[in-house]
């Protein structure tokens, strides 16, 4: 529950901000997290804005580089 709280209290601050959520991405940050599809079907549901992409467990993520792809390949979200 404590994801589904983050990202509505996220999603709220956005709006409240005045800034357009156009859709969110799920980043698995913990392995043992059950329900995962539950989770993201419901934060869809709740949030009412599409699930872009998901990113799995990595526990070596190197963020720069995973941002650096991302913006060298803005199809990845296809």
């Amino acid at each position: 529950l404590g994801c589904i709280t983050h990202a509505l209290l996220t999603y709220k601050a956005l709006l409240g901000d005045g800034v357009f959520c156009a859709g969110w991405v799920a980043v698995h940050v913990d392995p043992d997290v059950l329900e995962v599809v539950r989770v993201q079907a419901t934060l869809v549901s709740i949030l009412g804005v599409p699930l872009l992409a998901t990113l799995p467990f990595c526990p070596e993520a190197d963020f720069a580089r995973l941002a650096q792809t991302f913006a060298n390949n803005p199809s990845v979200f296809d």
